[in-house]
């Protein structure tokens, strides 16, 4: 990142950054639950399955080949766009935990499903409701075939869950279905891209409090955006120690802990509570043990073993406040004791029906088939050429000041350096970065990488303090794919102006687009534009490259705004070292990944 006030090689030691929630989920809090399920499920009566006290012992139910066809249609239909979801997520570091979701919905569908399914609860056939469901998910699926979202196929295959369920295998079956359903929302990210407005919020909100405890211990500092300066060091308050990235895995450990001892709304909706607290907590500490250790005992804690080790201690004991808490919470609500020695009232018995696949079952099937392998059909028909490649990280680029010419017109180069960062970094693992001048004007350039994606870099200056006033995507010629150029202020009498593309190894643009909230919309113009061309026969434009994005800038910054001469001399500077760096790839013929 380049907008900073100084511009110098830059340690890597500035960014407090770690994964140690993805760690500590399994190895914390996964084990002792695991644990956990055997024997209280067999010692406590909420959470095992009817007895025979309660449901007469007969044959089980099997739904056969209705219940198989159905979900294999589904799953036919919307695989594409889970898989493309998947991989959206696994190169995002605050859903790198979503693997161990899975594992819990897993978890708790066993649970559910370990005892023989009965006919004693069937129920009505064919309710309003359950079809009125299966029409609304379809419908979200065809949706999502046209604007290629597959947030809004997840979106779809959620809602198709409990109306399936139902009309396969009845109220039993819907009734066990829903706790692993209800822990598999966790995968299902905001919508407008909200979760990253979530991070600026929690990293600005920990940057406040972070900042308000160093001033009670005396420990001079300065806070600009989500920047703590300490001696000269920038730490940078990132995803990690805001709280995203532990807040998504403890949100999902609680959530897994509700469901499975079933604590009801009232205790469940605390304790979601009381975990976003304990995560606030323990990563303004984070922050303010790492500014601590490197003031005033000189041990460098915001990267490497020690940083990791601090996470994970750190979340650990935020999950034992959390157990703690629920156990207060038990201890607060413990019934009477003239209640607690009521018995309680035994089920009535329910009449066992013979183990047939149901009608309503081959009904739903007989819709459900067809309905679902036409949208896979159309799907394989429409996208079957479109390759999904996986995103694979690129060996870092040789350190050279060269890759940049040293001269363009009355610019010069002045200044060289690299920044290296975590994997997965918001801001990108690498990156190099020239300063170019000419009289009372010096430009900052950067090339930073890899990104799975077009990267939005409005979300970067943005978390770093800066406003965006205006933003504008521009599609010349000489600029295959087009650029953004933005305008920024920031208190003090901060502005400044950043113009920036991305690009493959090879050269090939990613089509520049608007950022902010207004990105997830570019992805459904440019399906609609698709489609439409397909339907007047026009040429369809060359698809955008799926490896790993560069990702190209030049900023600018002072205590004034650039006049509109200054700013097409920034432009223009642009261009120029855009058009260098990829003329100098395409002459190399690329790099393979």
């Amino acid at each position: 990142m380049v907008g900073g006030t100084v511009f110098t090689k830059v340690p890597s030691n500035v960014s407090v950054f770690s994964r140690a929630p993805q760690i500590s989920f399994a190895i914390c809090f996964m084990p002792q639950v695991m644990r956990c399920p055997i024997s209280l499920l067999e010692h406590t009566p909420m959470l095992t399955a009817p007895t025979a006290a309660t449901i007469p012992t007969g044959k089980t139910c099997s739904r056969g080949w209705a219940a198989a066809a159905a979900v294999a249609a589904v799953a036919v239909a919307v695989a594409p766009f889970l898989v493309w979801h998947l991989r959206w997520m696994s190169v995002r570091a605050h859903y790198e935990a979503f693997p161990l979701v899975v594992l819990g919905a897993a978890v708790l569908a066993w649970v559910r499903f370990r005892h023989p399914l009965t006919c004693a609860s069937e129920g009505p056939a064919a309710p309003r409701m359950m079809w009125a469901g299966l029409l609304v998910g379809w419908v979200g699926v065809v949706a999502a075939e046209v604007l290629s979202s597959s947030w809004l196929a997840c979106v779809s295959v959620m809602i198709l869950v409990p109306p399936l369920a139902y009309g396969l295998g009845g109220r039993e079956v819907f009734r066990r279905v829903l706790p692993a359903w209800g822990l598999l929302w966790l995968l299902v990210p905001p919508p407008m891209d909200f979760d990253r407005l979530l991070i600026l919020q929690l990293q600005g909100l920990t940057t406040v409090w972070s900042g308000a405890v160093l001033d009670a211990l005396e420990v001079f500092h300065l806070a600009a955006g989500n920047v703590i300066e300490i001696d000269g060091r920038s730490l940078l308050v990132e995803q990690a120690c805001s709280g995203i990235n532990s807040l998504f895995s403890l949100l999902a450990c609680t959530l897994f802990l509700v469901l499975l001892t079933r604590r009801g709304w009232g205790r469940g909706t605390l304790l979601m509570l009381a975990a976003v607290g304990w995560v606030l907590v323990a990563n303004v500490t984070r922050v303010v043990l790492v500014a601590m250790l490197e003031t005033r005992w000189g041990v460098t804690a915001a990267t490497g073993w020690r940083h990791e080790a601090i996470g994970v201690s750190l979340f650990t004991v935020a999950v034992g406040l959390l157990l703690s808490t629920d156990r207060l919470l038990e201890f607060l609500t413990r019934p009477s004791a003239r209640a607690a020695e009521s018995p309680r009232p035994v089920p009535a018995a329910a009449t066992v029906q013979m183990p047939v696949p149901p009608k309503q079952a081959v009904r739903v099937a007989a819709v459900v088939v067809p309905s679902f392998l036409v949208i896979a059909g159309l799907h394989w028909a429409a996208r079957g050429n479109e390759s999904i490649a996986p995103v694979t990280v690129p060996s870092e680029l040789a350190s050279s000041p060269e890759l940049l010419p040293a001269k363009v017109g009355e610019w010069e180069r002045r200044d060289f350096g690299t920044e290296t960062r975590e994997a997965h970094n918001f801001f990108g693992e690498h990156s190099q970065n020239w300063l170019y001048s000419r009289p009372e004007m010096a430009v900052k350039s950067s090339l930073a990488y890899p990104f799975p994606g077009w990267h939005d870099l409005t979300w970067c200056y943005r978390s770093t303090g800066w406003q965006i006033d205006s933003q504008e995507v521009r599609t010349p010629a000489n600029v295959p794919g087009g650029f953004v150029q933005v305008r920024l202020s920031k208190p003090g009498f901060r502005h400044g102006f950043l113009v920036f593309c991305e690009f493959d190894r090879s050269g090939r643009p990613f089509l520049a687009r608007p950022g902010g909230a207004r990105e997830p919309l570019f992805r459904h113009e440019a399906s609609f534009d698709r489609i439409q061309r397909r339907l007047e026969g026009r040429p369809l434009p060359p698809p955008e490259p799926t490896g790993a994005a560069y990702q190209f800038q030049v900023f600018v910054e002072g205590a004034s705004p650039l006049a509109a001469e200054g700013e097409e001399d920034v432009r223009q500077l642009f261009v120029a070292l855009q058009s260098h760096l990829r003329e100098r790839w395409a002459a190399e013929g690329g790099a393979k990944q």
